[in-house]
């Protein structure tokens, strides 16, 4: 008996690497794909400068933002040599530098004078390996997670395919922008905190939340808010429940210390030199800075404001674009939803988590919880950023979603997870009353759990190759 078990485990255990397997390759030639026809990635030429700067300053740990010269253009010089040329301007990103500096290692930018050649391709391939790096630990993660309570490939599916197939992940992942390393941070992070959930409390545990943590908050403040954010609210509930300080009043907390120490001296670098955390042009170069003169400014009140910085807001979510490039799905809702669906899935899973921690009925109730509250603040932080601009300037942008990429391994879990669970409490079920129910709930979630990976995978990549003819230029 024990040997057919054992053969039959084996079984699942290939089918689930095939699935894994699969999703992954999927994934990895989407980038390439991406790479060759679309190109370009958003900011890439500011990130591009970003690096040269680093290279022709070597010695320089925290840039000097002002001094960041911003170079434009990214023309064909004969592959893999692209030329570029010096924009007069201030580059106008104040991103903190860890990016800069993996990326300066490759020794890929020439600036001479007036102009720049860039041997583009091998920046493009570190982000690659780099993101393909980071979607190998992201599918571990559920992997091992999810076979706690489910063995069935059609939810493992679910999890695997809603975590790849966000269209804008694989378009970063495919170019020169610092959002590919602060998702490694944050999956990082999050496998911390959940081993720190499923009482794994030890040196490892703290390392990979410290680590995660700093290469997050050192790559993009963005992403550092959000962990932030969700390291707060995690010590606020362990300090509700515990009422005590074990969280960070511990061997383990102390020795990852310097981690945060070495991130908290830069940011307070930073914040003396330029009174802000993250200068941007109107600190470093406020005579750049792009006004739109006010009888030429769009009217909208508050709430047409909103309006447009949210509609925008789930667009950018579902769709493509680079700035020269937009596939935003406007007319084409059927290929929108699932990217929605799995953010309402996570937000719901959130708001019933906060019952069941009072209950204390699920482990990863209050990751869910942090994960949601961080969100929403950082969300309403961007809109209320993005309407001082739009008073203050005239600035209509600001509402990009791809900030949140960071977060897809949480939303793909929520959605693995609850599919998942309603299989499992059915298989707990043993009334003999109640078996034909048993199997039509177990038939419905999963031909659903199929039926919405299906539809996942068409509204990504196959609706992509199926209009993008039209939008070739």
């Amino acid at each position: 008996m024990s040997e057919k078990i054992t053969k039959r485990e084996i079984a699942k255990e290939a089918k689930l690497f095939a699935i894994y397997g699969f999703v992954f390759v999927y994934f990895v030639f989407k980038m390439f794909y991406y790479m060759e026809q679309i190109w370009y990635v958003p900011d890439e030429e500011a990130h591009i400068s970003y690096v040269a700067y680093l290279e022709e300053y070597p010695d320089k740990i925290i840039p000097e933002f002002e001094n960041i010269t911003l170079y434009g253009g990214g023309v064909s010089r004969g592959e893999p040599r692209f030329w570029y040329f010096n924009e007069h301007k201030v580059c106008y990103l104040g991103h903190p530098p860890l990016y800069y500096h993996m990326m300066k290692l490759l020794n890929a930018t020439d600036p001479q004078g007036e102009e720049m050649f860039v041997d583009l391709y091998p920046l493009k391939l570190a982000n690659i390996v780099l993101t393909s790096f980071t979607m190998l630990i992201i599918l571990y993660f559920g992997y091992s997670r999810m076979k706690r309570f489910t063995m069935s490939g059609f939810y493992h599916s679910v999890f695997a395919v809603a975590a790849t197939s966000v269209p804008m992940l694989a378009l970063c992942g495919s170019g020169v922008t610092n959002d590919n390393l602060s998702n490694l941070g944050v999956i990082l992070f999050l496998i911390g905190v959940f081993r720190y959930y499923e009482e794994r409390i030890n040196y490892g545990t703290y390392f990979l939340v410290a680590l995660g943590f700093f290469i997050s908050i050192m790559s993009k403040l963005t992403t550092g808010e959000i962990l932030v954010i969700m390291l707060a609210v995690i010590f606020l509930a362990e300090l509700i429940r515990n009422r005590n300080l074990k969280l960070i009043a511990n061997r383990y907390f102390f020795a990852s210390l310097p981690i945060y120490l070495i991130a908290a001296a830069y940011f307070f670098i930073i914040l003396k030199n330029y009174g802000s955390i993250q200068p941007g042009l109107e600190v470093i170069a406020p005579n750049e800075l792009n006004i739109i003169p006010e009888e030429e400014r769009e009217v909208m009140s508050f709430f047409a404001y909103m309006e447009h910085f949210f509609k925008n807001f789930i667009y950018t979510w579902s769709g493509i674009y680079n700035g020269r490039f937009y596939m935003m799905k406007v007319f084409a809702p059927f290929v929108r939803y699932p990217f929605y669906f799995i953010v309402i899935l996570c937000f719901v899973r959130g708001i019933i988590g906060i019952v069941q921690w009072i209950r204390k009925k699920d482990i990863y109730d209050m990751v869910y919880i942090s994960a949601v509250i961080s969100l929403l603040i950082t969300i309403i932080t961007q809109f209320l950023n993005g309407y001082r601009g739009f008073i203050e300037r005239g600035y209509m942008g600001g509402y990009q979603a791809r900030y949140y990429l960071c977060m897809i391994p949480i939303l793909a879990f929520a959605c693995g997870e609850t599919f998942g669970r309603l299989d499992t409490e059915s298989e707990k079920t043993r009334s003999k009353g109640q078996r034909v129910l048993i199997w039509c709930r177990r038939i419905i979630g999963r031909v659903t759990a199929f039926a919405f990976v299906l539809w996942m995978l068409y509204s990504d990549f196959l609706y992509f190759l199926s209009i993008y003819k039209a939008y070739k230029w």
